[in-house]
Order: C-alpha cells, then structure tokens, then sequence
C-alpha cells in the first residue's frame, strides 16, 4: 500500500489526483443532493462541441480527470533510477501529457459507446 500511496502523491500523478479529489467530492454532493449536476452539453462555440456535444460535461471531465490519473498512474508505475532533477521533470510533463492524450481518446470512445447504445440522445 505504500507504493501505491507514493506512486499517487507524486508528479505526474499528483496533478491528475487532485482533480479525481474533487471529482469524488462533486459526485459525493450530487448523490447527497446538495448540488444539481449539469447535464446540459456543452456550448455549440466551444472547442469540445465537436466530439462531446451531446455528452454531459460532467460526464466528460470525470472520464478525463479518471484515465488521466489512471494512465498516469500506470505510466509511472515503475520508478526510474536515481535521476537528474531535470530527467525526472522532463519524464513527469512527458507523462503527465501522455496521460492526458490517452483519457482524451478514452473518452471519445466512452462518447462513442454512449452515443451508440442510445445513453445519450
């Protein structure tokens, strides 16, 4: 369980599980019922209007901030050897941006299967 802890609260997966803190906390509200979750798509003049416009953003951003932090997560799994400071940053944004580029093509595909099994009109 230590490893896993480390591996969670270090760079790069410390950016995604940050997010994944305040996604839980958000969902947590939403079943509470303290707060009303958008389900609205996003705007027409948005950048995610292309592939996600009929997904709830909600939706949305908790697949990107969940495969984010799982990818980075994986992606890190096997620590380098003693490293440079410098290595080691370069080796955390290479994959804290590979871990971003995987969830978003995860989540297109969950867009997809959503939009196919009729999820999502």
């Amino acid at each position: 369980m230590g490893e896993f802890a480390r591996a969670t609260i270090t760079f790069p997966t410390l950016l995604f599980t940050v997010g994944v803190v305040v996604m839980v906390g958000y969902w947590l509200a939403v079943i509470a019922g303290l707060v009303q979750p958008n389900l609205g798509g996003p705007k027409r003049d948005s950048v995610l209007s292309n592939k996600f416009a009929d997904i709830p953003p909600a939706v949305t951003v908790t697949s990107l901030l969940a495969q984010g932090w799982f990818w980075a997560l994986l992606l890190d799994a096997n620590p380098a050897p003693e490293q440079g400071l410098v290595r080691l940053a370069v080796r955390g944004v290479v994959f804290a941006v590979l871990g971003l580029v995987l969830a978003y093509f995860g989540t297109r595909l969950l867009a997809y299967i959503l939009r196919r099994t009729g999820a999502v009109s």
